[in-house]
């Protein structure tokens, strides 16, 4: 009965380790997602902005100075305040809906500038590179 019970106790220690180490995989995996979202579409650099764990998603936006940048609104998954764009070193300040769904600029100094909603409370970091 004794080695009945241990065995139990090691299948179940082997199956929790299993399940911690294929989570932080899939952690691992999903960051990287969130932070590569910036495709090129007809020679403007694009990317979906969203609701991510309790802040915007993606939170890093990376890009490349002297190329126009698009930054379309999730509007399935933005919500509230979430709803403005702030970037106050580039002058950026927008509500997206429906019918303003997008902003579009061109960053034409390299840096790394800070952005938000207008009440501060989602927060993120676009690189100009």
């Amino acid at each position: 009965m004794r080695k009945l019970v241990i065995a139990w106790i090691a299948l179940f220690v082997l199956l929790l380790v299993s399940a911690c180490s294929s989570s932080g995989e899939q952690k691992a995996t999903a960051e990287t997602a969130a932070q590569n979202t910036v495709q090129e579409i007809d020679g403007v650099q694009t990317v979906t902005l969203s609701w991510g764990k309790l802040n915007y998603n993606p939170e890093t936006i990376t890009v490349t100075a002297g190329k126009p940048v698009k930054i379309i609104a999730d509007l399935t998954r933005l919500q509230g305040c979430f709803l403005s764009l702030v970037i106050p070193d580039l002058g950026i300040e927008h509500y997206f809906d429906e019918n303003n769904p997008a902003v579009a600029f061109t960053p034409t100094e390299k840096g790394i500038y800070q952005f938000g909603c207008a009440m501060g409370m989602g927060k993120g970091t676009l690189i100009v590179e």
